[in-house]
């Protein structure tokens, strides 16, 4: 009789997996499961710091939502533990990352012109937005 291997093996491989290898597989097959996330705040403008120059449009996510993003996202954040989404606003749905906020333990969620155009949106609005993850 052959001997046969046991039939744990696949497993065994899934679980040595590397976070990378695990994202990509969850983007061939899909991860459906992942529920929206509604985050509420205000448009702010950022200026950057002389001799920099510049100025973006953030809305601070607060952290009720930054724990389900925090949780949704584990294994899969990227460089300055950024994580990536795909954002809501109105009808304006596009793809953006999510980065750190260290003061209000949450994330900025950068507001692209384009977007802030379309939905009438300046500083200092309230909005809501549906990220997921």
């Amino acid at each position: 009789m052959a001997s046969r291997k046991p039939a744990l093996a696949p497993l065994h491989r899934l679980c040595q997996l590397s976070a990378v290898d695990m994202r990509e597989i969850m983007m061939i097959i899909g991860d459906d499961d992942q529920a929206p996330i509604v985050a509420r705040g205000s448009v702010f403008l950022w200026h950057a710091e002389p001799p920099a120059k510049g100025s973006w449009h953030f809305m601070i996510i607060d952290t009720g939502a930054a724990s389900q993003i925090r949780s949704a996202s584990a294994g899969r954040s990227g460089g300055w533990a950024s994580v990536k989404v795909s954002a809501k606003l109105g009808e304006t749905q596009w793809q953006t990352s999510l980065f750190p906020h260290k003061q209000t333990s949450g994330y900025m969620l950068p507001l692209k012109a384009d977007v802030r155009k379309r939905e009438h949106v300046n500083e200092g609005d309230e909005i809501e937005v549906t990220l997921t993850v």
